[in-house]
């Protein structure tokens, strides 16, 4: 067993130094080690025990295929969205993988979210607990939610399979947040090519990997993990824990019995036609946006027994960025919320926020409620894929009211109300008052006053 201060060299040729336990689970032992030739900080996942002869091979096969798999699909992500493995240590009678230390904790950490055998029927998680208290920012989570469908969104581009999205292998850091998606050398392709190591977390695993005699993780089987994952984000519980799970049997676990509580006969907790599973706890599912409400609902219903109606990753992505650039931030407690009505009130505190807003409404359909310091990229005005590293233009609030900054290398015309064209080039801004809409090389937005559900 590695001891701190000891050493060993890896695969990659480098020299390792053991620095302490980062954790344990089923299958290994984690631990925080450092590069000796340059200190990089990295973790190396021990397995408990170790393979030998033929399948020490075998394995060391096929992590040498995960990870040339895994350097392709890291140069599409940032950096550390992934904690990919890197290298292989087999030697001494020890066998692992090193791979990039997760930033930030475990959603399954108990200051954050809890598993579903943990929740009561009127749960309070503490993320929701912290969020009320001013403590976090709730459109964090909707971020981090958004980061893992793009990592996902990518590793299924790739073939791949995670076969284990569930809490514990996510890390989320609430500053910013950015997630850390981890175990991912028990990424999976087809049967033959790389067949799964694993099958998933009980509480986050598809139903059909419940029943299955030889569970099979696919693609398809990822999609209802990260469903599950991002109802916690945004609801702070779990979509199927409700009265029926409760009051079904009160012996019940749903590590024992899985497949009654979260199998094929589930019953989400925000079922549009059957109410027997409802849930007084989390955040009202009425206050999502409406495209985010409905990707839920057939995730969680026709999908539950029909695979390939699973909202896509990509899908996800879309809806979930949509919805953040619809919120508002509320003027006392600074929670960015979803506007549903003329009211304005705050999600979380209630305050009656001003009605006077702006939004920009986009030749091809998107929407963008406008607020201070956000950008304007391609993807707005294509359909594009998201990139955020060139933006076109910036909302800024100034003195005489909201603006639209240039940033871009192409000239615009400004249309005013007025019936007059005017030209903006980069650098200049206008300001939305008496403007009917900007063109754009690409495309144009529309300035409208918010009066209507965005």
């Amino acid at each position: 067993m590695p001891t701190p201060n000891s050493r060993f060299t890896a695969a990659d040729g480098h020299e390792y130094r053991f620095d302490a336990e980062l954790g344990t689970g089923g299958q290994a032992v984690v631990w925080k080690v450092t590069r000796v030739t340059d200190g990089q900080s990295m973790a190396l996942k021990l397995f408990k025990n170790p393979p030998t002869g033929g399948d020490l091979i075998k394995q060391r096969d096929r992590l040498k295929k995960v990870i040339e798999i895994s350097q392709q699909i890291a140069e599409s992500l940032p950096q550390s969205l992934v904690c990919y493995p890197s290298a292989i240590h087999a030697s001494g009678g020890e066998f692992g993988v090193l791979m990039e230390i997760a930033k930030g904790k475990p959603l399954d950490d108990r200051s954050l979210l809890e598993k579903p055998d943990n929740q009561p029927q009127a749960f309070i998680s503490n993320a929701l607990r912290s969020v009320l208290q001013r403590n976090e920012k709730y459109h964090h989570f909707l971020l981090s939610g958004f980061h893992l469908c793009r990592a996902l969104r990518v590793i299924h581009r790739y073939g791949m399979t995670h076969c284990d999205l569930s809490l514990p292998n996510v890390f989320f850091e609430p500053s910013d947040g950015r997630v850390s998606l981890i175990d991912c050398d028990n990424l999976a392709c087809g049967d033959s090519y790389l067949p799964a190591k694993v099958a998933g977390t009980p509480g986050f695993r598809a139903p059909e990997l419940i029943t299955a005699a030889n569970p099979t993780p696919r693609p398809e089987t990822d999609l209802h993990s990260l469903a599950t994952l991002l109802f916690y984000l945004l609801m702070f519980r779990h979509p199927f824990v409700g009265e029926k799970y409760h009051e079904f049997r009160p012996d019940l676990n749903y590590r024992n019995d899985e497949e009654a509580l979260l199998g094929k006969n589930a019953i989400f907790t925000e079922h549009p036609t059957n109410n027997r599973n409802r849930c007084q706890g989390g955040l009202p599912f009425a206050s999502l946006p409406k495209g985010l409400r409905d990707l839920f609902i057939v995730a969680f219903t026709d999908g539950l027994t029909d695979p390939g109606k699973r909202p896509t990753a990509a899908a996800w992505a879309q809806e979930i960025w949509k919805a953040l650039e619809c919120m508002a931030e509320c003027s006392r407690c600074r929670q960015r919320y979803f506007i549903s009505d003329r009211d304005f009130s705050c999600l979380f505190c209630g305050a009656k926020n001003p009605a006077k807003r702006w939004r920009l409404r986009f030749s091809n359909g998107r929407k963008m409620l406008a607020a201070h310091g956000r950008k304007l990229y391609e993807h707005h005005l294509e359909n594009a894929e998201f990139q955020f590293q060139r933006p076109m233009a910036e909302l800024k609030e100034a003195e005489r009211g909201m603006t639209l900054k240039n940033l871009s290398e192409h000239t615009w015309t400004v249309h005013l109300t007025s019936g007059v064209a005017k030209q903006c080039a980069r650098g200049f801004a206008f300001q939305f008052e008496g403007v009917k809409h900007f063109d754009f090389p690409n495309g144009r937005a529309f300035i409208e006053p918010v009066v209507d559900e965005v």
